[in-house]
């Protein structure tokens, strides 16, 4: 209505790009002010085959959104050689303030990283692996990670999301609690704590069509805010993208740990790796490592703890495998 627009945001296969490492779109041509129309120009590579892309903006006071239809991209260059993975691991389980101790989400991390190397190997050129473990998990290495890792993955390229640890959920908003924190106080979270925003923003420096996230928090961090449904922190951190994310729990849920030295949630995913493949596929894919995950964690908790747990999941993106 010629008051501007804002958050200018590109989807490609319904992801979202976050273009500031690329200096963001930049306007390479002006229509006169009757036509109220602006060009804009940026550099994206494509995944082989087929593409869709589409524009989305606020308007300059961040209330109205509108996208524009898709545009559909046939690209014709074939993938000669295995793709990279790259898995970006934030655990916390010494905390600063010691009250808030955990015994195994450091080592969750730790046997993650261990079990990829194995078993994704075959599938892969290079695993590049990140950790962020304990004291080093502040929001400023955080962003230093997805950074480098921005800077070098490819479209084709597989990208692993895991962090465990606390969280909360404050007013609604889903925080993830860094080393640093020094309590679940709304006033700490909101200065210290790593929110679904700060998440959204990092992921979408990620270019590529391939992502999981896994969140396996403990009791707090599997709190979503109580008005909105059990998928709320999901539907908020995969707005306007295709990501793939299983979480621990449901909103009101402990994600519990102490099963076999491990978080139940990560202990299941560990176990998919030699456990999910069915009938004769010989690849760990998306779809059943969240299919399995689903099936055992509430079998174990009630078993064990006499409480069953319920995973979700959120698979909007393109399902992929991840181990063999």
């Amino acid at each position: 209505a010629g008051s501007g627009i804002s958050n200018e945001t590109l989807l490609i296969n319904g992801v979202s790009v976050n273009l500031q490492n690329t200096r963001g779109f930049s306007i390479v041509e002006d229509k006169s002010s009757q036509e109220k129309c602006s060009v804009y120009k940026n550099n994206i590579t494509l995944q082989s085959g087929n593409n869709t892309i589409a524009i989305k903006a606020f308007d300059k006071e961040k209330t109205i959104s509108n996208t524009s239809e898709n545009i559909e991209v046939q690209t014709s260059y074939i993938e000669e050689q295995k793709s990279d993975l790259y898995l970006l691991s934030i655990a916390v389980s010494n905390y600063k303030n010691k009250d808030l101790t955990l015994k195994y989400s450091v080592k969750d991390a730790i046997s993650l990283k261990n079990i990829v190397n194995k078993k994704s190997r075959p599938l892969f050129k290079n695993i590049h692996a990140y950790e962020l473990l304990d004291e080093n998990s502040t929001q400023k290495k955080i962003e230093k990670a997805f950074d480098t890792i921005a800077k070098n993955i490819k479209v084709n390229d597989v990208f692993l999301l895991y962090i465990a640890g606390h969280g909360v959920s404050d007013n609604g908003l889903y925080y993830f609690l860094p080393y640093n924190i020094n309590n679940t106080l709304s006033k700490n979270v909101e200065v210290d704590g790593i929110s679904l925003n700060i998440l959204k923003h990092n992921l979408a420096k990620v270019i590529t069509n391939k992502s999981l996230i896994l969140l396996d928090t403990c009791q707090s961090g599997a709190i979503i805010d109580n008005i909105v449904d059990d998928k709320a922190t999901i539907t908020r951190l995969s707005n306007d993208d295709n990501r793939n994310y299983i979480v621990a729990s449901s909103k009101n849920q402990v994600a519990l740990e102490g099963y076999k030295d491990h978080g139940v949630f990560t202990y299941t995913i560990l176990d998919a790796f030699d456990y999910a493949y069915f009938g004769k596929q010989k690849e760990l894919t998306v779809t059943n490592l969240a299919g399995y995950i689903e099936t055992e964690v509430p079998k174990i908790t009630q078993k064990i703890f006499h409480f069953e747990q319920i995973p979700q999941k959120h698979l909007s993106g393109n399902t992929f495998s991840i181990g063999a």
